[in-house]
């Protein structure tokens, strides 16, 4: 990573930043790093072409940052990083430097999909957790955002596979359409109607992303029509209007092994299989039990005081 010496213009990089973003990067960083290290960096993002200070306190003139790392996201910058401290520059190692940075590009970027999220949708479907899991899935969204190919979303039941289909969605910077769903397993017995509102959710999702998920309930006739469908998108005529569309869908099975079985039709995973992002069940993320425990108490409580005590929340941490 370059060290700059200065913080870079507020106009080269953007963000939607709310309070939320300083709590979730007071977390992480409290974790990173010694409190001398996490009290002598500042992070900023950029809000209506103005930099905003989401971490740390605000610096005198005097007190510039000795170093500032730019923070990237989809190679464009998000944010700053700036250190002021020599002693503290020299305890932490360039590789130790651009973990916390690209988390801390992770962390933007979520509450950014947050944000779009509760003003577009209504609902707040945001990614939960620091662990190695956790980010390295956030890379993963990374790389899908860049590409118009189809997302194959997978996940056992009760994962985060809508959470993930949205960020992608959202960090797209091409999508400026709607973000649809459709849930296949509400047509497993009527093929006609599901044709019918796939054609439907198409046209809603222009220049946008159509999400189908739960695609391994489809039936099998099902199946081989929407194969069909998507393969005519090929053609200059585009029938059924998808070339615009960004396809994603959601499974929890494995979708390369029900068609080895002959569960699921080769033609339609073929149109498919670009990209799968595997959800991380919560059994491999024990250390963000806590903090999806303390998200859920905030969203769901009936009164202001209420809290989990904190041998609850050890316990229900350790609980298999």
């Amino acid at each position: 990573m370059d060290i700059r010496s200065q913080s870079l213009s507020a106009s080269t990089f953007q963000s939607s930043a709310t309070p939320e973003l300083t709590v979730e990067l007071t977390k992480y960083l409290h974790q990173q790093l010694t409190p001398i290290a996490s009290d002598s960096l500042t992070i900023e993002v950029a809000e209506d072409n103005h930099k905003q200070l989401v971490y740390g306190h605000s610096p005198s003139a005097i007190n510039q940052p000795i170093c500032s790392f730019p923070i990237m996201y989809q190679r464009r910058q998000v944010g700053a990083l700036n250190l002021f401290r020599r002693q503290v520059i020299k305890s932490l190692s360039q590789e130790h430097l651009h973990q916390i940075s690209k988390a801390v590009a992770f962390l933007i970027q979520r509450n950014s999909t947050h944000h779009r999220c509760d003003k577009q949708l209504g609902r707040t479907l945001p990614l939960i957790g620091f662990s190695d899991a956790i980010f390295q899935l956030d890379s993963q969204i990374e790389r899908a955002a860049s590409a118009r190919y189809p997302v194959i979303v997978q996940g056992e039941s009760g994962c985060e596979k809508l959470n993930v289909a949205c960020a992608v969605h959202f960090n797209d910077p091409s999508r400026q359409g709607a973000f649809i769903e459709l849930d296949c397993q509400l047509f497993q017995n009527d093929v006609a109607s599901f044709l019918s509102r796939f054609q439907d959710s198409v046209r809603r999702a222009r220049a946008g992303s159509l999400l189908l998920s739960h695609i391994d309930q489809l039936p099998y006739s099902a199946q081989l029509q929407l194969a069909d469908m998507m393969t005519d998108c090929s053609d200059d005529h585009d029938a059924c209007g998808l070339r615009d569309v960004r396809v994603m869908v959601s499974t929890s099975q494995s979708l390369s092994q029900l068609t080895r079985d002959g569960r699921f039709s080769a033609a339609l995973f073929t149109r498919l299989d670009f990209l799968t992002l595997v959800v991380p069940p919560l059994r491999d993320r024990p250390n963000d039990l806590a903090e999806i425990i303390e998200r859920m108490i905030e969203q769901h409580k009936l009164f202001d005081d209420q809290y989990v005590e904190p041998i609850a929340k050890h316990f229900l941490c350790k609980y298999q």
